[in-house]
């Protein structure tokens, strides 16, 4: 078989593109790194609404399915059994992590949430699709006969049951913890409605829908009124399966079977097939690509990137240094070697060689730093000359400058003290021209052109200052050779050359100084601007390395504070760097959770949707005000042991004993069981108090409705494609249902709850005998709550000013805001107080940033 190389590892940004479309993570991430870049939660000058990312989408699809069965099934099973169900193959076949996926792949449907056992999904989100409506029913149908098939495998009494309304939504996140991606709207609240009138087994469509599929399937009458009042006056379709119809069509049927587990990989929406992805922060925009330097000066075009170059150290100087001294003493062993020993070779090498060597030894002083122990105290300092001709500009120019000049003039100087100027007037006397030593004239040449390659050798230094002494001596020397010291060439000539014969011109002295010294100097120009051109680019290069490894640094730190809004630390921590399929997703058994429900039941009656108020934009506005200033209250210390699962609508969901906060021996069950339930009675009261906060600055009237209950569950991810942190078990359903079955303004738990209530200090009143949906009849109690146990909030967490409610009711239309000003016209909101604990001072930055975002 071919080989084949393993997932690549799922980075961060690409678990946080699998939870959140692209365009809310973009707007996420931008609020984040202004938080990060600015002045932190807290210090602006004034409060302001907390930032919504919440849009509008016209004309999509939502559909609604619920597993019918399902809730009894979860009573008759413990929460490892349940979540098998629901997350580990049955039959090779998993029903939420495996074949969903592959239908919302195929049918171009994004899915919204898992709400235990119903899922919602939407065609049209986050780009428009004309053929949203088709996409949902075929999805609603595809369910249906997977789950018929999955039935009829495995044996286990369960169905299907879709609606699918057409419309308008609001969609984004709300909250400052635990985002989760949802819809919003009348149209999105009637989708879930023409679910609950459907039939198992059956796609439930409105009037809207079924004049958006344009004749693409046959439908009958639904009659949904008839099995939910809600729909009462709506006509309704029940959408026949053509698979039903014609039953000879089987290449069409879906067999689950058949699903592959490349279909079904990990693979996060920003991920193509074929491995490319789109990340949310490319170093470099296509076609934004600028020239840096200027290409005939070589000049940054960026003033401030050309000082930083010209001011920046320069490594490995000291080897330049060794090799122009290697080419200084080259130079001084030739001419010691051709010339005669006269006075003037020894008192010129004298007077320069100790300079050169004063230099070597002061750019070599860094070799000293190893020693720097061993040195005494007063002479340390000699070990930093080096670092400073490295460091400071001027200084190392003016080396320069000193190094090459000496090697230049050096190269030429000693052909002044050669006789021989008027030797013309002799030169047909061959015994006279050989007593003046011409043949010393060409060796000057050979030094001054080594001498032009010595300026070549020091790196990072300015092309403008090579130019200037390679240009200043080629003129010099052109002018010596062609000019001054040109008789002594021509008698060399007649030297080697008697009887009036003419050389060659390539053997004309004279001519061939010239055509070298040109040579060597464009060579050298040449080899120079090479230099300098590498040395801006390396150093370009490592502006950018730095530039980007810092983009990266704070990419990655961005995207584990947004991801850590979305998902548990210990969750985010199991998924980042590792190769997931849907059989190896997260989940964790706890035997003593503490869950709660607590929803907002009048925020229905308060969401309308017209012109004014943004088609209910703006209600959603007062709704994250709310929600935020629940997220809130979980940076308090005293409610550590809570954990947000999500928000359900207007529904707000945490658990508490999931991660064990101690440090220590673990706690016993009973004792562990009797924390999680006294801190989330107080982290209940403490929702209420923050709600009344905000009813008194609003002018409105919400009260809660809280139901409690703890016992064991399962908590993990669910659903492969976009990981869902969620928890399942009997306790869970029952907690829902006490919230639903409750009072306004009380918190109602069960028996057991109540008793464990009841031994952290809390009294309890019974309410008595109530019929539970899918539990049968149960005895429930409520929380008694004392007037002291809801006290008045003054101050925000972290010393901040919180910003908990705003005056935004009459913009939805519902509630008069009296005389209070209108705030929300001029974008601000009032200050407002609410409730300060001892140790506020144990919040962190990143539960600052929390607030922002």
């Amino acid at each position: 078989p071919p080989h084949t190389f393993p997932p690549r590892p799922l980075p961060q940004e690409h678990l946080l593109l699998s939870v959140l479309p692209r365009y809310i993570a973009m707007e996420l991430k931008g609020e984040v790194v202004k938080g990060l870049s600015g002045k932190l939660p807290g210090t602006d000058s004034g409060p302001n609404f907390h930032s919504l990312y919440i849009k509008q989408h016209r004309d999509v699809s939502i559909l609604y399915a619920d597993i019918v069965g399902f809730t009894s099934l979860a009573s008759t099973c413990t929460p490892e059994e349940l979540v098998l169900s629901t997350q580990v193959p049955l039959n090779k076949t998993s029903l939420f992590g495996r074949f969903l996926i592959f239908f919302c792949k195929k049918n171009e449907c994004l899915r919204i949430k898992i709400l235990g056992d119903c899922y919602y999904c939407v065609s049209g989100l986050p780009d428009p699709i004309p053929h949203h409506a088709r996409n949902c029913v075929q999805m609603g149908l595809d369910m249906c006969t997977a789950i018929n098939k999955l039935r009829e495998a495995t044996g286990v009494p369960i169905s299907m049951r879709v609606g699918v309304h057409s419309g308008n939504v609001l969609c984004g996140v709300i909250g400052s913890l635990k985002w989760q991606y949802d819809v919003w709207s009348h149209d999105v609240t009637l989708a879930n409605r023409m679910e609950s009138g459907g039939l198992p087994g059956r796609v439930h469509i409105t009037e809207e829908t079924f004049v958006n599929l344009g004749g693409a399937y046959q439908v009958e009458e639904g009659n949904g009124a008839s099995r939910d009042s809600a729909l009462k006056g709506r006509r309704t379709f029940l959408v026949i399966d053509p698979h039903t119809q014609n039953k000879a069509d089987k290449n069409k049927e879906i067999e689950i079977n058949d699903l592959s587990d490349g279909d079904l990989e990990w693979r996060p929406s920003g991920v193509s097939e074929s491995g490319s992805t789109d990340t949310l922060d490319s170093l470099q925009a296509a076609g934004q690509k600028t020239k840096k330097l200027n290409w005939l000066t070589l000049l940054f075009r960026d003033m401030n990137m050309e000082k930083q170059y010209r001011l920046s150290e320069v490594q490995g100087i000291h080897q330049s240094v060794v090799c122009l001294a290697l080419i200084f003493t080259v130079i001084f062993v030739v001419q010691m070697l051709t010339s005669q020993k006269n006075l003037a070779l020894a008192v010129s090498y004298g007077a320069s060689f100790p300079v050169q060597l004063m230099i070597l030894l002061v750019v070599s002083t860094g070799f000293l730093k190893q020693w720097s122990s061993k040195i005494p105290a007063s002479v340390q300092w000699v070990s930093y000359l080096s670092q400073g001709v490295a460091t400071k500009a001027v200084l190392r120019l003016l080396l320069v400058f000193t190094c090459l000049l000496i090697t230049l003039l050096m190269a030429i100087l000693n052909i002044v003290f050669i006789p021989g100027d008027n030797c013309l007037n002799f030169s047909h006397n061959a015994t006279a021209l050989d007593s003046l030593n011409l043949f010393t004239v060409p060796y000057y040449l050979y030094c001054c052109l080594v001498a032009m390659l010595g300026v070549v050798v020091f790196v990072r230094t300015s092309f403008s200052v090579k130019l200037f002494l390679l240009t200043l001596a080629v003129v010099v020397y052109l002018a010596l050779f062609l000019g001054v010291y040109a008789p002594r060439s021509d008698c060399l000539v007649q030297q080697l050359y008697p009887n009036n014969s003419k050389p060659g011109v390539l053997k004309e002295p004279k001519i061939m100084a010239g055509i070298w010294l040109i040579i060597f100097y464009l060579t050298s120009l040449i080899l120079a601007r090479q230099d300098e051109l590498a040395c801006r680019v390396e150093f370009l290069l490592k502006k950018c390395f730095q530039k980007e490894r810092e983009e990266m640094e704070t990419t990655e730190n961005v995207n584990r504070l947004l991801l850590q809004n979305l998902l548990p630390l210990h969750v985010t921590n199991f998924f980042i760097g590792k190769n997931v399929l849907n059989q190896d997703l997260y989940s964790q058994s706890c035997e003593s959770v503490c869950v709660m429900f607590a929803s907002v039941p009048d925020f229905k009656e308060f969401y309308t949707e017209s012109s004014v108020n943004g088609d209910g934009l703006e209600c959603l506005r007062f709704l994250n005000e709310i929600i935020t200033d629940f997220d809130e209250l979980l940076s308090k210390p005293k409610f550590n042991v809570i954990e947000k699962i999500k928000t359900i609508g207007t529904t707000y969901m945490a658990a508490a004993g999931l991660t064990n906060p101690t440090t220590g021996e673990e706690r016993k069950d009973q004792d562990a069981c009797k924390v999680h339930v006294r801190s989330m009675v107080d982290f209940a009261i403490s929702l209420m108090a923050r709600l009344d906060n905000i009813n008194r600055h609003s002018f409105n009237d919400f009260k809660l409705r809280i139901g409690i209950n703890h016992g064991p569950v399962i908590a993990g991810v669910i659903g492969a494609h976009k990981p869902q942190y969620d928890i399942w078990g009997n306790a869970v359903n029952v907690a829902s249902r006490m919230d639903s079955t409750g009072v306004l303004d009380k918190i109602q738990v069960t028996e057991e709850t109540a008793q464990v209530a009841q031994c952290v200090g809390y009294s309890v009143t019974k309410r008595g005998v109530i019929n539970v949906k899918g539990k049968g009849e149960l005895t429930t109690y409520f929380i008694t709550i004392e007037s002291s146990q809801r006290p008045v909030l003054w101050s925000a967490s972290c010393g901040q000013r919180h910003v908990g409610s705003v005056l935004w009711a009459a913009s939805c239309g519902q509630r008069p805001v009296g005389s209070v000003l209108w705030a929300a016209s001029c974008g601000q909101r009032p200050v407002t107080t609410d409730e300060g604990l001892e140790d506020d001072h144990h919040c962190t930055v990143q539960q600052q940033m929390s607030y922002r975002l």
